[in-house]
């Protein structure tokens, strides 16, 4: 997996936010690295897409819920 981190920090405005995605090395072919995308920010909640055409975002089901992917 490749993880690409982005960071906003805080002003008189807002508070610091962060979010982390992770997509696959290799997201077809026979070297396949993995078919989730993974998304955390500063809510801690991990989500995820089991399309790894689709990126996971803050609207993809929560890890652990029913909506949530199975991750193989």
């Amino acid at each position: 997996y490749l993880y690409r981190l982005e960071v906003v920090r805080s002003s008189a405005a807002e508070t610091a936010k962060f979010r982390i995605i992770g997509v696959p090395a290799v997201a077809k072919g026979e070297t396949q690295a993995g078919t989730c995308t993974f998304y955390v920010d500063q809510t801690q909640v991990i989500r995820a897409s089991d399309d790894p055409t689709v990126v996971a975002g803050p609207q993809a089901p929560a890890l652990g819920t029913p909506q949530a992917p199975v991750i193989r």
